[in-house]
């Protein structure tokens, strides 16, 4: 039988921290049983650094992403079907917050919007039978022995850019994307997965450092470490997710 040994870790940027800053990284993890299956979740949403307040969307982001895929799983959805009806259902959840405000005008609406709502995602889902991994944005992937940086040049497509006028955005920016960008490794296959930040991609080197670590805050004790060394000038979060064969027990233990 098969176990997931998860961990996380998050840490403000130097940048943020000399620039008193709020850190605008968010993130998330489930695991536990639904739908009949051990599940784990996992999602990372990186507020844009010229947000004022971009962890406020993040954040609110972050814990809708859970509920939802937990949800969808238990109406007996598998993880590979899921990316294809979440962003719409992200989309849409921002679109009623944003309702909720009364704005004097359209530039008022818009400048909330980028000072609140704008920021990447990226996820993962994994249990017993399927597993996927699923970006929106810029950030870092990892899948068994693969890793993946996922740059966007700066210019990300925010999902929230949804909710603004075309004509309002950069010429690039006028065609956005509707779905997720999806990665479906197959789960027999599946030894180990991470998603992060697109920060990791200026400390690559130290990726093959978050293996292995037997303390559930070992995770987050190497970032503080690595933070005290003067790296990562942006906020910098990863979740990774091992998957284990329980080993039988000896007569000593039984």
């Amino acid at each position: 039988m098969q176990q997931f040994v998860v961990r996380k870790g998050t840490h403000v940027g130097r940048g943020h921290l000399l620039g008193l800053t709020n850190r605008q990284d968010a993130s998330g993890v489930y695991e536990g049983e639904c739908h009949d299956q051990h599940t784990v979740i996992g999602v990372i949403c990186d507020g844009c650094s010229e947000g004022h307040a971009s962890e406020t969307g993040a954040t609110l982001a972050t814990g809708y992403l859970i509920r939802e895929i937990y949800w969808l799983l238990q109406c007996g959805m598998s993880p590979s079907e899921i990316p294809a009806v979440l962003y719409a259902r992200l989309r849409d959840f921002l679109g009623q917050f944003l309702r909720l405000y009364q704005f004097n005008s359209e530039a008022d609406r818009v400048n909330f919007i980028k000072d609140h709502l704008l920021f990447t995602v990226v996820g993962f889902v994994v249990n017993d039978s399927d597993a996927v991994v699923f970006i929106a944005g810029d950030g870092t992937l990892i899948i068994n022995d693969e890793t993946k940086f996922i740059d966007a040049g700066n210019k990300p497509m925010y999902p929230a850019y949804h909710l603004v006028d075309r004509t309002m955005l950069e010429k690039e920016a006028a065609e956005l994307p509707t779905s997720f960008d999806v990665y479906s490794p197959n789960r027999l296959d599946l030894k180990r997965l991470a998603i992060g930040s697109d920060a990791w991609s200026d400390e690559r080197t130290l990726l093959t450092d978050i293996w292995g670590l037997k303390n559930p805050a070992g995770l987050q004790r190497m970032l503080n470490r690595l933070s005290n060394q003067r790296h990562f000038v942006d906020d910098v979060t990863i979740i990774t997710c091992e998957v284990v064969n329980d080993q039988p027990k000896t007569e000593e233990e039984l």
